[in-house]
């Protein structure tokens, strides 16, 4: 995902609060600017967070960007 989107911050720390531990509930949220020039597309969208000893999230969401 991350070499999809030009100027994706690779950092959730940024957008979530950080450290995350084991029993503690997050939001993560991420903003976007979708470039004029996408096609109308429909697709899943992975999203998955790293942490230091492996993966601590991974989910999908099924969406679309039209006209």
């Amino acid at each position: 995902l991350a070499t999809l989107i030009p100027g994706f911050d690779r950092d959730g720390c940024k957008d979530t609060p950080c450290p995350v531990k084991k029993g503690d509930k997050k939001k993560f949220s991420y903003k976007l600017t979708i470039p004029g020039a996408t096609p109308t597309i429909e697709a899943d969208v992975k999203a998955r967070l790293i942490g230091d000893k492996g993966d601590l999230f991974c989910g999908t969401v099924h969406g679309d960007i039209k006209d």
